[in-house]
């Protein structure tokens, strides 16, 4: 794991963090990972259980706080069993509860998994954008970690930054481009290696 740039003052300059969330816009991380990978064709699944701990990792090393709680967003275009599985998974780790909750938007087509044919999800992606908002009025994270990279969340982070006082870390696949405004709005950065993403994504039966 690497970080494009120092770590930011709002997350190291605040008091201890005491409550770290995910969000995770599902059709991103299947489009990037599939783009990561060298295919637009394969049909990907994710590991959740994976997702969810090196989150977690990350979470630990970079803030001190206590790492709750992941919201996947997936719409009907990426609807994965992994996914679906996860919505009442329960993971211990350190002494630590996390729940996974998957939310779904609306999408066009269908299936039980994504290819990057079929890359629209506007559904999911606004919720997303609610919920990190209002989850942030409602003070249930100082610190977010955003696996996303629409141009159009930038907002929404600005809002949780500026009016709530939430700090916002980004993260992204080997290198894929993110919207500039919203790299730019993020406190931080995280890249994930080609490696973890391979360990993320499985081919679909």
């Amino acid at each position: 794991m690497t970080s494009s740039m120092p770590f930011g003052r709002r997350l190291l300059g605040r008091a201890p963090a005491r409550q770290v969330v995910a969000f995770v816009d599902l059709g991103f991380l299947l489009r990037s990972g599939a783009q990561v990978l060298g295919t637009s064709t394969v049909r990907y699944e994710v590991h959740m259980d994976r997702l969810v701990h090196w989150l977690a990792d990350r979470a630990g090393a970079l803030v001190h706080g206590h790492f709750t709680h992941v919201y996947v967003y997936e719409s009907d275009l990426d609807a994965s069993r992994g996914a679906e599985r996860a919505v009442a998974l329960q993971l211990d780790r350190d002494g630590a509860r996390r729940r996974v909750t998957v939310r779904h938007g609306h999408g066009h087509g269908g299936g039980a998994s994504w290819s990057r044919s079929r890359a629209v999800e506007p559904g999911a992606e606004i919720l997303l954008a609610v919920d990190l908002i209002r989850l942030a009025h409602e003070a249930s994270y100082d610190v977010a970690f955003l696996l996303a990279g629409e141009e159009d969340l930038a907002q929404a982070v600005r809002l949780a930054q500026g009016q709530f006082g939430r700090a916002v870390a980004l993260v992204s696949l080997g290198g894929v481009a993110l919207g500039p405004e919203l790299r730019t709005s993020a406190d931080q950065v995280i890249t994930m290696s080609t490696h973890d993403v391979r360990q993320l994504l499985h081919t679909s039966a």
